[in-house]
C-alpha cells in the first residue's frame, strides 16, 4: 500500500487508521521503520502506533506473537529519548518491559510514565511493582501478602424464569469457587480471595422496587454511566451490600441476537466494584466470563490477541470489541502488569469497601 507523503503525517495516519485493525499494526511497523521518515514526522506518528500496541503483548496467547516487540521497544525508546511524553508511548513501553520480565528497565520506563502522568492508576500501579520487583520477578510471598479478600454478594435482576431455574443460591456459591479457580496470574498464582457473602433472588429484589431492577431486563444498549448512578445511590441492603463486590444476574439484550445475547459487563466504580452477569454465562459457561468481568472491576480494560479464533487460548481480557481477532477461550492468566493493577486496585478497594 502506499501512504501520504512522509512530510504528510496526518495524511499517513489517516490512511493507516482506514486499515482494519491488526493491518495497522504492521502499516505502522512499515513506516516508522522506513529511514526515510524525518524524526519529526516519525516523532507525530509513534502515538498513534502505541495506541494500538499497549492492547497487545506477546503474554496475551501461546502462539508466536506476529510482531516484532523488540523492535517495538527500540521505537519507544528512541521517541522517548528524544523527549515526546505521550501517554499511550509511555503506557505501551512500560508495559512490554513488565511483561517481559525486564525490571530495571521497566522501573525506570514507569517512573517516566509517573512523572509525565502522576494522576495515572497504571503508571502508579506499574512503578510499584517494579520497585518491588527482583530480577526473577515479583516473588510469589509479595503477591500472597498483597492479595485481599472480598466478599460477593449476588442479586438476581432478571425476571426472566429461566434465568431463576440457573441462578439459584448454590450456583451463585459456585461462582465464587469458579472466581477462586481462574482468577489468577499465568503462572496460576491466586490474585484475590472470594467469599460469598448473600444472595437475592428475584422476587425479594422486585419487592425493594430498586432503580437497578431496570437493568435486569433492558432493551436498551449498555450505558455504563447510567447503571453506575443507579448503583451509587442503592440504599437497598438486599439489592446493594455497601461491604461486596456486587453480582447482579441479568438477561442481556442487544438489536441483532434479542436476549439470546449473552454480553455481560465490569465495572471499578471508583473501587466501589459491580458485575453485570448474563444467566446464560453462569457456570463459566462461555469465555470465562466471571474472571473477564471481575477483571473489569478490579480497573482492567480490553486487550487484543492478533488473528486469534474461537479456539485459540488467550488472556482473560481479550475481547473482539478490539477488532484484532476473537475473544477466544480466554484461559490464560492476568500477565504482570495486569496483575500489579489487581494488587493495586484491590487494596483500594478493600479500603473503600471497609474490609
Amino acid at each position: 500500500m502506499m501512504f501520504a507523503s512522509f512530510a504528510n503525517a496526518q495524511g499517513t495516519i489517516d490512511q493507516i487508521e482506514s486499515l482494519p485493525r491488526t493491518n495497522r499494526i504492521r502499516a505502522y511497523e512499515s513506516v516508522l521503520t522506513n529511514r526515510q521518515l524525518a524524526v519529526g514526522q516519525r516523532l507525530a506518528i509513534v502515538p498513534r502506533f502505541a495506541l494500538h500496541a499497549r492492547l497487545l503483548s506477546p503474554n496475551y496467547s501461546k502462539g508466536r506473537f506476529p510482531f516484532s516487540a523488540s523492535g517495538w521497544l527500540k521505537l519507544f525508546d528512541s521517541a522517548v529519548a528524544q523527549g515526546l511524553r505521550d501517554e499511550n508511548l509511555l503506557a505501551a513501553r512500560a508495559q512490554m518491559l513488565i511483561d517481559s520480565m525486564q525490571f530495571e528497565a521497566a522501573l525506570s520506563a514507569a517512573e517516566d510514565y509517573r512523572k509525565a502522568y502522576p494522576d495515572s492508576h497504571e503508571a502508579m500501579a506499574w512503578h510499584e511493582w517494579a520497585s518491588r520487583a527482583t530480577s526473577k520477578g515479583l516473588i510469589k510471598e509479595e503477591i500472597d501478602f498483597q492479595r485481599g479478600e472480598f466478599k460477593v454478594h449476588f442479586c438476581i435482576l432478571s425476571a426472566n424464569p429461566e434465568s431463576h431455574v440457573v441462578a439459584t443460591k448454590q450456583q451463585c456459591e459456585r461462582e465464587v469457587e469458579i472466581l477462586n479457580s481462574t482468577f489468577r496470574s499465568t503462572e496460576g498464582m491466586q490474585l484475590a480471595v472470594f467469599k460469598f457473602s448473600g444472595f437475592t433472588d428475584y422476587h425479594a429484589a422486585k419487592e425493594t422496587q430498586s432503580d437497578l431492577l431496570a437493568f435486569g431486563d433492558r432493551q436498551e444498549a449498555y450505558d455504563t454511566d447510567t447503571v453506575a448512578e443507579a448503583f451509587n445511590r442503592s440504599n437497598h441492603v438486599t439489592v446493594r451490600d455497601r461491604g461486596a463486590i456486587n453480582v447482579y444476574v441479568v438477561d442481556s439484550y442487544s438489536p441483532k441476537e434479542g436476549f439470546a445475547d449473552m454480553t455481560s459487563h465490569g465495572k471499578r466504580n471508583s473501587n466501589r466494584p459491580f458485575v453485570l452477569l448474563d444467566w446464560q454465562r453462569l457456570n463459566n459457561n462461555v469465555q470465562n466470563a466471571e474472571a473477564h468481568e471481575m477483571g473489569h472491576a478490579f480497573g482492567l480494560g480490553h486487550v487484543g490477541v492478533p488473528f486469534a479464533t474461537v479456539r485459540t487460548s488467550t488472556n482473560i481480557m481479550t475481547s473482539a470489541a478490539e477488532e484484532f481477532g476473537s475473544g477466544g477461550l480466554r484461559d490464560l492468566g492476568f500477565t504482570p502488569s495486569q496483575t500489579a493493577l489487581i494488587l493495586y486496585h484491590g487494596r483500594r478497594t478493600r479500603d473503600r469497601l471497609g474490609n
